[in-house]
């Protein structure tokens, strides 16, 4: 409490409202803590907007308050009126969350006067990549605008390094790709150092050298890129470029699923269907599910085929029927030794 005490406090200055917050928010007891809440509101209401920014982060995340996403939006609205760049960007995602992106656009297009560079990358992200909004001429020449105000902002640089590599909203390019991506993988960007490595696994505006992209790769997932830790996790299990390990395999799935790449977990739980480890291959295909990777399900599938303590083949067979219409390769191949046993059950409980 003594640090507490010295905090000289002044009624009409939110900074120092808001500084005695912060000394009870990093107090141990949960009393102090919510303690902080009282004077953040106090800095609120002198229009201090770290403090109003503090309160919607606290309830966006359900943190010493109640989670409140309602409350979090009309404290973000506050301090984004207040021009506070945090506030702007938080709120947008949340509209995008929401799937109100066009109160984001709205939203970061109006800020875009502040000349911020996490504006122009958010605002050309929904360009690029949200299909009802998709307009990647328009996102490449913001990009190009936000590096006009922030020429060495890291992220705007790899979203432009992109738009080269695949012509996104210009024309392919791959040696201004690659001077962008090595620029911005010396100073150590995790997704920059995975395009080094792409480029030369690929030999795209490089000569090809399989060593040189590993190396790459590794600095990738070492700095926690999923797709880095992806990449070299499908070569460990299939032997490319590798050789093959399937506990390096294992390894690096994991640690790309840990950093949410649904598509990782995916693999873990087809690898452990083949391990006979039904109990973590459940566990690993409902996780993909959850993340949004819903052809896990035919790894599901197999796992109430083959479960001994949850045996249900109609639930295998639900699920399997769903992918198999779609006509996937993959799938179709994937399910193959399935078919025949498919229908003798059918035939059975007909």
């Amino acid at each position: 409490m003594k640090n507490i005490k010295k905090i000289k406090l002044d009624n009409k200055n939110g900074e120092s409202y808001y500084n005695l917050g912060n000394s009870f928010l990093k107090k141990k007891s949960q009393e102090n803590k919510i303690l902080s809440i009282e004077y953040f509101e106090k800095a609120a209401k002198l229009n201090h907007t770290e403090s109003i920014v503090t309160l919607a982060s606290l309830y966006e995340f359900g943190n010493i308050v109640p989670l409140n996403l309602e409350k979090a939006i009309e404290y973000y609205k506050k301090a984004a009126k207040l021009k506070n760049p945090t506030a702007i960007i938080n709120l947008s995602n949340i509209y995008i969350k929401k799937n109100m992106i066009d109160k984001s656009i709205e939203l970061l297009k109006k800020s875009i006067k502040l000349k911020i560079s996490d504006i122009y990358h958010n605002l050309a992200i929904i360009y690029l990549y949200n299909e009802n909004f998709k307009n990647e001429k328009k996102a490449f020449n913001i990009l190009k605008q936000g590096l006009k105000i922030s020429p060495d902002d890291i992220d705007l640089l790899n979203q432009l390094g992109i738009c080269y590599y695949y012509g996104v909203g210009t024309k392919i390019n791959y040696k201004k790709s690659f001077n962008i991506f090595y620029k911005t993988a010396l100073l150590n960007s995790g997704v920059a150092q995975f395009y080094i490595g792409l480029i030369y696994e690929t030999g795209n505006g490089v000569k090809k050298d399989i060593n040189i992209s590993l190396d790459w790769y590794l600095k990738s997932a070492n700095n926690n890129y999923y797709k880095a830790q992806h990449t070299l996790a499908y070569f460990y299990n299939n032997g490319i470029n590798l050789k093959e390990n399937l506990e390096k395999a294992i390894e690096y799935y994991k640690k790309a699923s840990e950093n949410g790449d649904k598509y990782s977990m995916g693999n873990l739980a087809s690898i452990y269907l083949e391990l006979g480890k039904l109990e973590l291959a459940k566990k690993w295909a409902l996780k993909a599910i959850e993340n949004g990777y819903e052809k896990a399900e035919i790894y599901l599938g197999e796992y109430y085929w083959r479960s001994k303590k949850n045996k249900n083949r109609d639930i295998s067979i639900k699920y399997w029927n769903k992918w198999l219409q779609t006509n996937d390769s993959y799938i179709n191949d994937y399910l193959e030794k399935y078919i025949k046993k498919i229908s003798i059950h059918q035939e059975k409980n007909a």
